[in-house]
């Protein structure tokens, strides 16, 4: 029934839902990594559906995060790692809870809880098996989309790269394609993205009474990530925004270099 069906709380009150809509046309899921892990207490499931107390997001059951309430006290831990081959991929995280006040004495209590991490990206460049050429293998999904270009040549000549076979440094002389520079793409892509996740939650309890409490609660929680992708290829079958500066700049490369050419895919 997927996340769509399974009611989240946080100390017994609905969450917000994750913004990206994650379980598509049923609703969103929570993120909850949103959470300080500092802050939660204990974490109660109930396995059986709740759909008569909560309605139909609860049919897969409801999971409920209690967070501390009576903390006094700075308490922080941290962590990093890094992966047995360099080139990327090392991760920080670090995790702090702060409070003050004695529900019992004091009557009041407030805390604040802070959540970090980053993840550096890893590039296929920095890993071996993240390639599309391995001829040894038979695997050899490259493009002839490269740099130098290929051409191709009227008369049944074929495609060619006049930098053929001096095709680096982007490029490769492909054994598969005799005469042609072919581009792999692999070692552009990030096999991990990289990452900042920040969260905080600050909540403040008040006794009033013996019988009654005021309290409040405020989260914030931030994600940036950023994934990379191939270099886009430049080709008359790849139209290009109005504006772009590479449009102005080929047609005053085709007036004043190569006036008498004429392409008809143009």
């Amino acid at each position: 029934l997927t996340s769509a069906r399974t009611l989240v709380l946080i100390d017994g009150k609905r969450s917000s839902v994750y913004g990206g809509r994650s379980a598509g046309a049923n609703g969103s899921s929570v993120d909850i990594s949103s959470i300080p892990v500092s802050l939660i207490e204990r974490v109660e499931i109930l396995k059986d559906g709740a759909s008569a107390i909560y309605g139909s997001d609860a049919i897969a059951g409801v999971v409920n995060f209690i967070l501390k309430k009576n903390f006094q006290g700075v308490e922080v831990l941290a962590e990093g790692g890094t992966p047995t081959h360099s080139g990327g991929g090392t991760e920080e995280k670090i995790s702090a809870l702060a409070g003050t006040g004695d529900l019992k004495q004091d009557r009041y209590n407030v805390e604040l809880g802070l959540n970090f991490e980053h993840q550096n990206a890893l590039m296929g460049a920095n890993r071996d098996f993240a390639t599309r050429y391995s001829p040894g293998y038979g695997n050899d999904v490259t493009s002839s989309f490269a740099f130098p270009a290929n051409a191709a040549l009227t008369g049944g000549r074929g495609t060619r790269s006049p930098g053929y076979p001096n095709c680096g440094p982007y490029s490769i002389a492909d054994v598969n394609f005799p005469n042609q520079c072919r581009f792999d793409n692999s070692p552009f892509d990030s096999l991990v993205p990289e990452y900042r996740k920040l969260n905080a939650n600050l909540n403040g309890s008040y006794v009033l009474t013996d019988a009654s409490k005021l309290y409040g609660d405020v989260g914030f929680s931030q994600v940036k990530t950023v994934t990379t992708v191939q270099p886009v290829p430049l080709s008359y079958q790849n139209p290009l925004i109005a504006g772009n500066p590479y449009i102005a700049y080929l047609a005053n490369l085709l007036a004043t270099k190569y006036p008498t050419y004429k392409n008809a895919a143009a």
